[in-house]
């Protein structure tokens, strides 16, 4: 929440935290929630815990986020067999492989 806030004005990432007034969260292109129970949407998901979060299944696009400690790659890798063992196409990008320009 508080990185969405710390661009510039003219670099504003309009957004909400749920539980938020209906209204709200209806027309924030990116709602942040602790569970998917309430979310608005179903387009694309963007996943920072380490589990595979209940309710994934409903959105049309997951995105994983990975950093480069070990621990969090571990827990990637369970979520990567997870999606896998179910048969869901899945694109890796290893952003920390590609040249910095």
């Amino acid at each position: 929440d508080s990185a969405l806030w710390a661009f510039s004005a003219l670099d504003f990432v309009a957004h909400c935290r749920l539980p938020a007034m209906s209204q709200i969260s209806s027309r924030s292109p990116i709602v942040l929630a602790e569970t998917l129970d309430a979310v608005p949407f179903h387009d694309v998901l963007v996943n920072t815990g380490s589990r595979v979060p209940d309710g994934f299944e409903r959105f049309e696009r997951l995105i994983e986020v990975v950093s480069v400690d070990e621990e969090d790659r571990a827990h990637a890798r369970r979520r990567w067999k997870h999606y896998s063992d179910r048969g869901y196409g899945m694109s890796r990008h290893d952003l920390a492989a590609k040249e910095v320009v």
